[in-house]
């Protein structure tokens, strides 16, 4: 026999014809396949920054390099071992500024403790100008993003962001990635955008990390 006491129960009724007055219980909404009826009046990501738990890196004109032992990075995230927080990436965004392109791939690179502590973190992004949160004013992030830092050892690429298979690669709006929750970082983890096989060798690619911290599961 189903027990049924904890099924939930709506009502089949036009959504357009219902109103219901503040402070009163409310059925579900279903549709005439049963179906709940479901509307979002936020973007998925709002309930994470207004409270303070997504966050922004985005760097300008960078030179990124291959990916070597002691790979010198210009964009990097790091979660402190002590945070207490798991890091779910978000999204990230790739843009240039020259038309000549490079024979390359754009990847995401990993490192995990303990080697990812013994790299060299040099300089940490500044808030206000290189990170944000989601109400870009507030911060508190316990994820370290860094515009300058060294590896040590070689990271893993763990993603493919871009390719390019020709010098002359038209590219008229930024390149976008979603992780749909795909790549999380527990404390000690560390990531790094690097190329596969030649450095873009003038300043020209922009890179932007979007990531919602969340408390480490017991």
């Amino acid at each position: 026999m189903t027990d049924t006491s904890l099924l939930n129960v709506g009502l089949v009724q036009n959504p357009a014809q219902t109103n219901t007055a503040d402070g009163q219980e409310g059925q579900l909404n279903l549709g005439k396949q049963n179906e709940q009826l479901v509307a979002e009046i936020h973007g998925p990501w709002y309930h994470a920054a207004i409270r303070g738990s997504l966050f922004n890196f985005n760097v300008t004109a960078k030179t990124v390099g291959v990916i070597s032992a002691a790979y010198v990075s210009v964009f990097s995230l790091y979660n402190p071992v002590s945070s207490g927080k798991v890091a779910e990436i978000v999204d990230m965004d790739i843009g240039l500024l020259s038309a000549t392109t490079v024979v390359d791939i754009l990847g995401l690179y990993w490192q995990g403790a303990p080697t990812s502590s013994a790299a060299t973190f040099t300089t940490p992004s500044v808030f206000g100008t290189n990170h944000f949160g989601g109400a870009p004013g507030k911060g508190g992030n316990g994820v370290i993003p860094y515009t300058a830092l060294t590896h040590s050892g070689t990271p893993v690429r763990i993603a493919i962001l871009n390719s390019w298979n020709t010098t002359s690669t038209v590219v008229g709006t930024p390149m976008h990635y979603d992780f749909n929750g795909k790549i999380t970082l527990y404390p000690g983890d560390l990531i790094t955008a690097a190329m596969s096989t030649a450095a873009w060798t003038s300043s020209v690619m922009d890179l932007s990390i979007r990531w919602a911290e969340w408390l480490l599961p017991a």
